[in-house]
């Protein structure tokens, strides 16, 4: 099973490809609308590609674990050298996350992570809200045996890491819940725009969850599973309003933000290995 961070590297991984099949249809075919010839890709380009892919995905999860903190600026040049790759590689990930509302570019100073103010905050809870509310009634029609069983056992991974001092794991987990949810719903938009709102949720959380030791549990989770299981519609949307409402609890948007771990420590923690070999060579080709 995908956690939530793998999830959304997958997600950033479609936006990518799906940019350089544009791309080529654009060179396969002329003005006129007839095709011709293009030069095949070059082991260089296919190597800057894969190493945008790389680094979109290791940044969204450690977005998703709130390891980049919102504010954190994202120095290409520290980026390239850790993942052994050109800025231009680096700069194809931020576009992608930055169309994701995860990274706001700032004229002459460069790119941040995205910082919610409340106005958005606010927001992104209240289309939350609309989302999971949908994801419900849909599931409740819609989710196979297999689906629930899933889930059932993804509760039960969430109540043995909710017991140990892993942080990340818990968020990871935590968010997992409701895009496995999501998927079960059968609806790929609605888990699309579920995932992108949760992700953006993950530096509203950040920003301003209260250091009060509660956290999205398997407790609530377990309970929305059984309402759905059991076909109680009633209890499924007041277990799931009620979970939301406690998830809106805990955050205090007055809060002011928490110190923040350096991006090359964020690096080291989630690609402790960059691939050597071709990837360091385009980095010195393309200085």
């Amino acid at each position: 099973m995908a956690t939530a961070g793998q999830n959304l590297g997958i997600r950033c991984t479609r936006q990518w490809r799906s940019r350089r099949i544009m791309v080529r249809m654009r060179k396969h075919y002329s003005i006129s609308g007839g095709p011709h010839l293009a030069a095949p890709r070059t082991s260089f380009e296919q190597t800057a590609e894969d190493a945008s892919e790389r680094i979109c995905a290791t940044l969204m999860e450690a977005v998703s674990e709130r390891a980049l903190r919102p504010g954190t600026k994202l120095m290409e040049d520290v980026i390239a050298r850790h993942f052994g790759v050109s800025r231009t590689a680096v700069r194809g990930a931020i576009a992608i996350l930055e169309r994701a509302h995860l990274v706001e570019l700032r004229r002459n100073h460069g790119s941040f992570i995205a910082s919610p103010d409340r106005a958005e905050a606010k927001q992104l809870l209240e289309t939350r809200r609309v989302l999971e509310m949908a994801t419900v009634a849909a599931v409740m029609t819609s989710a196979t045996p297999e689906d629930l069983e899933r889930l059932a056992r993804l509760t039960l991974e969430e109540e043995a890491i909710h017991s140990g001092a892993d942080d990340g794991a818990k968020q990871r987990l935590s968010g997992n819940f409701h895009v496995e949810l999501a998927r079960a719903a059968g609806n790929a938009v609605m888990e699309e725009m579920l995932r992108n709102v949760l992700a953006r949720l993950s530096l509203v959380a950040s920003l301003y969850e209260r250091d009060d030791g509660r956290k999205c549990g398997a407790v609530d989770h377990r309970t929305i599973l059984a309402a759905i299981r059991s076909g109680d519609r009633a209890a499924a949307n007041a277990a799931m309003s009620h979970h939301l409402d406690d998830l809106e609890a805990m955050l205090d948007l007055d809060a002011s933000p928490d110190n923040e771990d350096s991006l090359s420590t964020v690096l080291r923690k989630f690609a402790p290995d960059p691939e050597p070999g071709s990837a360091r060579r385009l980095a010195s080709r393309s200085r």
